[in-house]
Parts: C-alpha cells; structure tokens; sequence
C-alpha cells in the first residue's frame, strides 16, 4: 500500500503537515500510514495492554505537547483589520498581562485639591469635567427615553436578528456535520474494502506459508535422502578402494614368493636321484652303441636329454637328428 502522501487527493486526511515543497504527512518526516478503526475490534484485555504500552511510550519520549504542536503550521499573523486597540488588546493577552484597571476618577465631579483652590486652571478643569459630567447624564436620560419608545421594536428586530443568525450558523453546522458523515463514510467503505482485501491477503498468506513449509520439509526430506546416498557411495568406494588395495598386496605377495621360490635351489628325493643316475648312465652306454653304429653305418645322430622341472619328475627329451658328415677311409669318400 502507498503511503498516503503519493495517493490521490480524493482521499479524506485527518490534520496533515505540508510543507513549501507539497510534502504531506501526519508529522514532519513522516508518512500517512493510517489505521482501520472500522475493521480493527481490539478486545478490553488487549486494549488495557495497548493503553499500558502507550503510556510507557509516553513516559520514555522526550517530547512534549509543545514540541508536538511545533511541528504543525505556524498561525498566520492578524492584523484585525487595522484596529490598534484589538491589535494592543491581542497582544497583551498573548504575553499574559492583566488588564489595566477602569478610571473612575473620570466619572466623579470634584472641586480642585485644596493646595490649588486659588489656581484658575484648576477651576478651569473642574468646570470641564462637571460639563462632560452633565453632558454624560443628559445622553443617558435620552437613551432611556429612546428604550421607552423604541426599546420593543429594536428588541424584536434584535431577536430577528439572532433568530437569522442561529438559523445560519445551523445550516452551516448541519453542512459541515453532512461533510464529516460523508467522509467517515467514505473510510468506512474504504476500509471495509481494505478489510475484505487484507483477509483474502491474510488467507493466502497463511496458504503460502503452509505451502513454503511443506516444500521445505521436502526439501529437508530430499537432502536427508541425498545425503544417506551420499554416505552410501561413499562407503562402497571406501569398501571398494580396501578391496583394490588387498587384491594388489595379495598379488604383490604372490609374485614375491614365486621369485623366492625361483631364487633357492629345492631338494630332490631319493627315488628321482637314483632314476637321473641311471638315466646318465643308459645315456653313456647308448652314446658308446650310438659310436660303434656311425662308425659301421656312416651316419649317426645325436640326442640330447635335458631334465628340468619339478623333483622327481623328468621332461620331455629333445632329440635333434644331425645330418651325416662324410667320413674319410683311407683318404677317400664312402
């Protein structure tokens, strides 16, 4: 909602502050913020509370009545119509003077003071003043003559008068309480209208929080779910990562027992020692055959046996045959 200063002109104020420059406001530097005393039912519990915090404000602020009425429009100045006497008559009651006190020596006929009875003047305005005296009572004699005769008309047209008068300053006071009716009026409807705005605001306000808070609990929920996987993944890549690490020391381990197990010579049993024996020496009698046969033959062939592996366990023999050299008898050819 704007402030009051930035709406329309349409819109009835209360007393407002204006400054040179158009400003509007309750109070100097201030914006129109106004209340709905026409929806806003404050409870007597509540309005006992509110009175009681009122007071308290009242007690801690430092302003007075007088700094409250400073901030409000000076008075323009009056001249009254260039009447000297109203203007000197403002002006003492303004400064809190009493009223000077009647002259009433003005109105006594007395002789001159005895230390100037021989003084002329003085005679002089004594005689002045019987005169004016005289002059005075003859006016009031002719008044009251004129009230005899004319008393009742001038009465009668003095009561027309007022009558006239009291009928005026009526219509005027019936149009001015038109204007405050009109006007409370037009709050009532505007703030009924307001009222009727600020509950359905209010409703989907309360709509809107519940629907804030339901999207944050699934927002909670969702981050609690993100962070159980998390902690999920991140157990089974630890898991994983010590199940990598134990295959690698478990193969490292192995490699270093088939290079020790390569690097020391192992001993062979009895058995396989006597079987190698006689293998060497079915060898050596078949190199001797083998001799005698290339030597009545021409050719011959040559084997190799080579016995590695396990203990006790022979490999596979290696017979190369070579091709048959020429053999000399008796210096040629056979």
């Amino acid at each position: 909602m704007a402030p009051r200063h930035q709406q329309g002109k349409e819109q009835p104020l209360a007393l407002e502050y204006r400054d040179a420059t158009g400003y509007s406001a309750w109070r100097k530097g201030d914006d129109l913020i106004d209340a709905l005393p026409y929806n806003d039912i404050i409870p007597p519990n509540v309005k006992a509370q509110i009175d009681a915090m009122l007071k308290e404000e009242c007690q801690r602020s430092t302003k007075s009545v007088a700094d409250y009425l400073r901030e409000l429009p000076a008075v323009p100045a009056s001249t009254f119509g260039g009447h000297e006497a109203l203007q000197k008559e403002f002006e003492r009651v303004s400064a809190r003077l009493p009223m000077p006190p009647l002259d009433k020596v003005r109105y006594q006929v007395n002789p001159p003071i005895p230390t100037r009875r021989n003084d002329p003047i003085a005679w002089k305005a004594a005689l002045d003043n019987a005169g004016s005296q005289l002059e005075h009572q003859y006016l009031r004699i002719l008044n009251l003559e004129l009230l005899l005769k004319q008393g009742d008309k001038v009465w009668r047209a003095q009561n027309q008068l007022d009558e006239s008068l009291f009928k005026s300053f009526e219509a005027q006071t019936a149009a001015t309480r038109k204007e405050i009716d009109n006007v409370n009026r037009e709050r009532k409807l505007q703030q009924a209208a307001a009222g009727t705005e600020l509950t359905k605001l209010g409703v989907k306000y309360h709509q809107l929080m519940r629907k804030n808070f339901e999207i944050d609990s699934a927002c909670n929920k969702l981050e609690d779910q993100v962070y159980a996987l998390q902690e999920q993944q991140a157990t089974r890549r630890a898991l994983a990562e010590e199940q990598l690490q134990a295959a690698k020391l478990a193969e490292q381990q192995q490699e270093q027992a088939c290079l020790t197990s390569q690097q020391e010579p192992q001993p062979q049993p009895a058995a396989a020692q006597a079987a190698s024996e006689e293998q060497q020496l079915g060898g050596q009698g078949s190199q001797a055959q083998d001799s005698e046969s290339k030597q009545q033959s021409g050719s011959g062939s040559t084997m190799q046996v080579d016995v590695a592996g396990k203990p006790g366990s022979v490999s596979d023999a290696a017979v190369t045959a070579a091709p048959a050299e020429p053999m000399e008898v008796d210096g040629t050819a056979s």
